[in-house]
Parts: C-alpha cells; structure tokens; sequence
C-alpha cells in the first residue's frame, strides 16, 4: 500500500472487507461517478509502495519496497528496491523488466503475454476507474465506513476467476487513487499493496 496499514493475511477471502457498510447500486453509481470526476484531471501519480504476499506455503511474509510512477492512458514505471532491486518499465505495448545487479533485461510483448498485460492493467485501473469496464468482468460491491471506500471486485468467469477470490481497492473521501490494494486468491495467497 501507498501507507503501512493492516497486515497481510488478516482479511480471509471471502470475508467482506472491515470497513462496514454495503452500498447500494444507487450509491455505488454516486462513487464511482465522484471517483471518475476526481481522476478527469489525473495526468499521473507517483507513489512509495509496500507488497507483501502471502502464502499457506511460506513460513513468512514475502516484502518488496520501492516506487511506482503512472501516467495515463497506460505507462508504467516501478522500481523495487528490496528483496531484489529490478525496474519495469511499460510503453502500453512492451514491458521491459530490468535488473541492475545482473545487468539483465527481459522484454515482454504485452499482446503476447496475458499475465504481464493483466498486470498493466490493474495498475492503470488505478487511474482511470470505470463502473461499466469492471461489470464485464468482476461482481462489483462496494463498502464504506468514516470516510473510507472499498471496491470489493469478484472475478465472474475467465481465467482470473480460476485463481482470485477477490481484488480490493480502498479509497479514501476525495481522494482519486486507492491507498492500498489487495488481491485474495483461491488458495490462501494474499498480495497487499
């Protein structure tokens, strides 16, 4: 997350998120219409960021640390520092995942690469949030408590509903980018940004 908060491993995965209330389609319509007014201006954003995964399999925590620049409609440059330093970079056709310490890069064709082009998009989704795109493909609910949204997003078929339970973005009032996000999948893993 953009903010230390939370633990990795504290929301099961079909729990709903802690922060209470569920709209209604009403209400859900009225966020995301605020949302999508607050991002209308939103050229890019950089943020400090924190990954941790976890995994039934491991004995801890997985913590990556670094930063993470967007610009729309869906450029990409991230930068983790620890546990291994590598820089990707994303031209909306290509993405070049670079590490220093090897001196070695690797080029992934994004139309060619499902994995790596849904990785791009969720993190241009960030910046361009849109209601009708995220009801093609996920149950979209929405919660919120003191000033605080979760979209809480269900895959409804295709290959992510193979392996995610859910995928969360939390938001705060007036903010047009989530602080933190999670990504729940089917057999216990959890990735918290």
């Amino acid at each position: 997350s953009a903010e230390k908060g939370g633990q990795a491993g504290q929301t099961p995965a079909d729990a709903p998120p802690a922060q209470g209330r569920r709209l209604n389609d009403k209400e859900l319509e009225e966020a995301f219409v605020k949302i999508k007014a607050l991002q209308d201006g939103l050229l890019s954003a950089s943020a400090n960021m924190r990954q941790t995964k976890s995994n039934p399999l491991l004995k801890k925590p997985l913590v990556s640390e670094g930063t993470v620049l967007l610009k729309k409609p869906n450029l990409l440059r991230m930068e983790m520092k620890r546990p291994e330093h590598t820089i990707t970079v994303v031209d909306g056709k290509v993405m070049w995942v670079y590490r220093p310490d090897a001196k070695e890069a690797q080029k992934y064709v994004l139309s060619e690469q499902l994995m790596a082009n849904q990785a791009v998009k969720f993190f241009s989704s960030s910046m361009n949030v849109s209601l009708e795109e995220l009801g093609k493909k996920f149950k979209v609910e929405m919660f919120e408590d003191v000033g605080v949204y979760v979209l809480d997003l269900a895959p409804s078929s295709g290959m992510a509903a193979k392996f995610l339970s859910k995928i969360r973005f939390y938001f705060r009032e007036g903010s047009p980018l989530p602080f933190r996000h999670e990504i729940i999948g089917k057999k216990g893993n959890l990735t918290v940004m």
